[in-house]
């Protein structure tokens, strides 16, 4: 049976792990003598991208190791998507080394609370945001990606969506909707640190720069944004414009993605900077 290796280690850094340390664990798996392709998540480090033939976000990295002829080795994200992995990879084994490496976002919605959410909003439909834990993603009608949150919201019929756990995520929704959407309070640690005034700093720093914000951040930041992107998105968008220097508000792991496929442009996080 085809083996789906999953290294979920991209909060290494933030569990005080260098993710230096697991680089001669990819390579020990690299030297298996047998076929196998590989997959990651944008928000690593380049000691592991170092090491893999195919980048991308969760939805990018599943299609991938789905169609995968040999044993796919993904060097992934938070373990609360582990649950995800033998879903999207139907008939693959997952093996999840560490569990280590949580989202905090995620853990901010409970199975109880939600349900008495749904109580009390009982003609609301719910879109839980990627980062949830698998229980979570059970009591939700429908799930969601940071790129496709809006079109994901406005295909359903209800007219109220309970939105889980990412409020940022959630009003950005709002912008792009008609309907009345129910924030849970939940938010990403790293996009909740950027802030109008850091942005505004590094603006008056780099005149010429393109801004591109992750829908995660705060509205306020989201307000000064020249483009909002999901990470795929801010990938696709570097690649074809013509501009030469960005500032980019989201998990430095994907700004260090960006220098290595785009080495003839320049990149800036916007302060005060996060690591996932």
């Amino acid at each position: 049976m085809p083996v789906v290796i999953v290294l979920l280690l991209s909060s290494a850094r933030a569990s005080g792990i260098s993710s230096l340390m697991f680089s001669p664990l990819v390579g020990a798996f690299m030297g298996m003598a047998v076929p196998f392709d590989n997959g990651i998540l944008s928000a690593f480090s380049p000691c592991i991208t170092v090491w893999v033939s195919a980048v991308g976000v969760l939805s990018d990295v599943s299609d991938k190791m789905a169609w995968s002829p040999g044993w796919p080795l993904d060097v992934s994200g938070e373990v609360v998507l582990s649950p995800v992995w033998p879903l999207d990879v139907s008939g693959k084994t997952v093996l999840i080394p560490t569990r280590l490496a949580n989202c905090p976002m995620a853990a901010m919605v409970d199975v109880e609370g939600l349900r008495k959410l749904k109580a009390q909003c009982h003609n609301a439909a719910v879109v839980s945001y990627v980062n949830t834990t698998a229980d979570v993603k059970a009591e939700s009608d429908i799930c969601c990606t940071s790129a496709n949150a809006a079109k994901v919201v406005n295909s359903l019929e209800e007219d109220e969506i309970i939105f889980v756990p990412d409020s940022n995520l959630a009003h950005y929704v709002m912008r792009h909707t008609d309907k009345k959407i129910i924030p849970w309070n939940g938010w990403c640690y790293v996009h909740n640190k950027f802030s109008p005034e850091g942005l505004i700093r590094a603006k008056a720093m780099h005149l010429a720069a393109k801004v591109l914000v992750h829908p995660e951040c705060i509205p306020e930041v989201v307000d000064l944004a020249d483009e909002v992107f999901s990470t795929t998105g801010m990938v696709n968008y570097v690649k074809q414009s013509p501009d030469k220097t960005f500032i980019i508000a989201t998990e430095i792991g994907v700004i260090e993605r960006l220098k290595l496929e785009f080495p003839e442009k320049v990149f800036f996080q916007a302060p005060p900077g996060g690591t996932c």
